[in-house]
């Protein structure tokens, strides 16, 4: 998860007139939707949203 949203170190031919500046200023993680699907709540998993999801809306049935 820590590793999701790094910039690369090369542009690789990138034609940056297609990427959005809200990725190159580092807020893609953001815009990123996560979705973790589990019939048993567990301590783990509430710990990996809290620590590597920032912009998360979690409803309980």
């Amino acid at each position: 998860m820590r590793h999701l949203h790094l910039q690369p170190q090369e542009s690789h031919g990138v034609d940056f007139s297609r990427v959005r500046m809200w990725t190159l200023n580092g807020w893609s993680k953001f815009y990123r939707q996560t979705l973790l699907f589990s019939a048993v709540s567990v301590p783990e998993m509430s710990a990996l949203f809290n620590k590597h999801c920032h912009s998360i809306l979690i409803e309980t049935i």
